[in-house]
């Protein structure tokens, strides 16, 4: 019965957890060479020890500003400041010693990969039920694309994005799910809000995913129609977001890239989300007063009201010009993107990039097969704002 299926989904959780957690403490000796000294992995993993290392000691202290970065003057930490800031606090509930914060700083990925286990399962038992639920929970735990960045002693934010980004996905579908009542719809806009802040306030390229991801479902919302409500949430949950981002954007002073960085923790991030909200509100009132019945009519709506709120925000040369320098970026007109590995593509054999089966294994060959895969859950009855969605989302 369904008490049995549940059962059997807790039991098989509990295995893919403690898989994913052996695996990823498979380099246990390297990390810990000998009784009391533990071995960070190198480049910003150690960046990632340091600036926690302070918040430990100076616990609530943030660093912010970095006499080691630009040295001899100095330069403002261009990296988001609520990863390492918690780890510091999680760190001190287990004492106060150095080597105890060493501790649990290099369990910090292992565990936060096991724990990502229970959202990606979540996605995969709404879309396909719970085998497909637990196929993707033991899928992400083998997959060295995962284990090779958060393995014991690596403290880098890989770990902790992913699990952000698997929360974001099932929240995104969450959403797409029948109304179950305002108090339900409260706490689903809430919990969003707060997915959505913890990126911003924890990855540097989270703009990307901001834009990308809660565009997509916005105009998801809005192109399939009759869903004002839906939009007046979202727009709820991106003005949410924006008060839960806003302090710490002005705590953390004017990044290096100026007030409106996009690759750093910045007031971009507060102005994309308020340009969200007040485009979801748009729509919503749009559809409450002149519903299109014909698509092509509300994908035109969205074009004109995205044009409508964006002209005015890229008139301003204080937010135009750094959006057209993070679009330089992402089209590979500066040196340091021509280079960077992450941004080759996956099935690119190419010097310094990993193969796409050393990634994924034999499973890499079939990503590019996940459009079929979406047109078939079409078929199947699957809402079209759903599927939208996570078509977007596997190709970003």
């Amino acid at each position: 019965g369904a008490r049995g299926v549940l059962s059997g989904a807790v039991v098989g959780l509990l295995v893919a957890f403690a898989l994913a957690l052996g695996i990823r403490a498979l380099r246990f000796e390297g990390a810990f060479p000998e009784e009391g000294i533990v071995r960070f992995a190198l480049h910003d993993a150690s960046y990632h020890a340091r600036r926690a290392l302070y918040s430990f000691v100076n616990f609530p202290a943030v660093l912010s500003f970095d006499r080691y970065i630009a040295y001899p003057d100095g330069a403002p930490v261009p990296i988001p400041p609520l990863y390492d800031w918690m780890l510091a606090g999680v760190a001190r509930l287990f004492g106060e010693s150095t080597l105890t914060f060493e501790r649990v700083a290099a369990w910090a990925s292992p565990v936060l990969s096991a724990v990502t286990v229970w959202p990606i399962y979540t996605v995969g038992r709404r879309l396909g039920g719970p085998a497909v639920g637990l196929g993707a929970a033991f899928l992400f735990a083998l997959l060295p694309a995962s284990s090779n960045r958060s393995g014991v002693g690596n403290l880098d934010h890989h770990a902790a994005v992913a699990l952000i980004a698997a929360c974001w996905l099932a929240s995104l579908i969450a959403e797409a799910t029948p109304d179950r009542g305002r108090r339900r719809r409260a706490l689903q806009v809430g919990l969003h809000a707060a997915v959505v802040a913890a990126m911003l306030l924890v990855w540097s390229g989270s703009l990307l995913y901001l834009i990308l991801g809660e565009g997509t479902r916005l105009i998801a919302s809005a192109v399939v129609g009759r869903h004002p409500d839906r939009l007046l949430s979202q727009s709820a949950g991106a003005l949410l977001a924006a008060g839960l981002v806003a302090p710490w954007v002005a705590f953390s002073g004017s990044p290096l890239g100026g007030p409106f960085s996009p690759p750093e923790l910045s007031w971009m991030h507060a102005v994309v989300l308020g340009a969200l909200a007040a485009l979801a509100a748009g729509l919503a009132a749009l559809e409450i007063l002149r519903p299109p019945p014909i698509a092509w009519r509300r994908v035109l709506r969205v074009a004109a009201m995205t044009l409508l709120i964006a002209l005015p925000l890229l008139s301003v040369d204080a937010v135009r010009e750094p959006l057209a320098s993070g679009a330089g970026f992402l089209a590979k007109q500066d040196v340091w993107a021509e280079q960077n590995a992450e941004q080759k593509p996956l099935f690119a054999a190419s010097p310094g990039k990993l193969p796409a089966t050393v990634l994924f294994g034999w499973y890499a060959f079939l990503i590019p097969l996940a459009p079929l895969l979406v047109a078939l859950r079409w078929r199947a009855g699957h809402p079209p704002g759903v599927l939208l969605i996570l078509l977007c989302l596997l190709y970003t």
